[in-house]
């Protein structure tokens, strides 16, 4: 599955010419001005544009994995952390803050951003991995509640005081 803006710089093409090269089903959550380009480019990818709630949900309870292409530099990865709460493991580009996110061969792989082979390499690591397993580690080691404004703020207060202690 693919989540995001149907722009360049998210990647929704790479993930389209990954899958349809190794003839994987995929399908695309999103909208953008590239949504017409791609739908017809990729005949055998499927385009449901933008949902949520539960629409969402079921959309990723029912993928394999997400694959997160960007080709800019990332801050988060918004929609890795949410497919790790469902269990899902996540495919992530390496010059990414998403990647912070995984655990390589446990919650997901790596690729070199913007590299299609390295994409397919992962996605064929993948395809080869223990994916129950996989959603195991994540189900047991992801800790949604380090994802709270509450869990910020005591970083920041933590980080803060460091760098204060510092100076004196």
């Amino acid at each position: 599955i693919y989540i995001g803006r149907l722009t360049p710089i998210k990647g929704p093409e790479l993930f389209c010419r990954a899958l349809s090269e190794m003839h994987l089903k995929g399908v695309v959550l999103g909208d953008g001005y590239l949504f017409d380009e791609l739908k017809n480019k990729y005949p055998d990818i499927t385009f449901v544009g933008w949902k949520s709630g539960k629409e969402k949900e079921q959309f990723i309870r029912g993928s394999k994995a997400l694959i997160f292409p960007s080709v800019g530099y990332e801050t988060f990865g918004l929609a890795v952390a949410e497919a790790k709460t469902y269990g899902i493991p996540c495919i992530v580009p390496k010059q990414s803050a998403a990647n912070e996110q995984i655990q390589e061969g446990m919650s997901g792989y790596t690729f070199d951003t913007g590299s299609l082979r390295s994409l397919k390499d992962a996605i064929k690591k993948y395809e080869e991995a223990d994916i129950l397993k996989m959603q195991k580690y994540i189900i047991d080691h992801f800790d949604l509640d380090s994802y709270t404004i509450e869990s910020h703020v005591q970083s920041l207060k933590i980080l803060y005081n460091n760098i204060l202690d510092k100076l004196n």
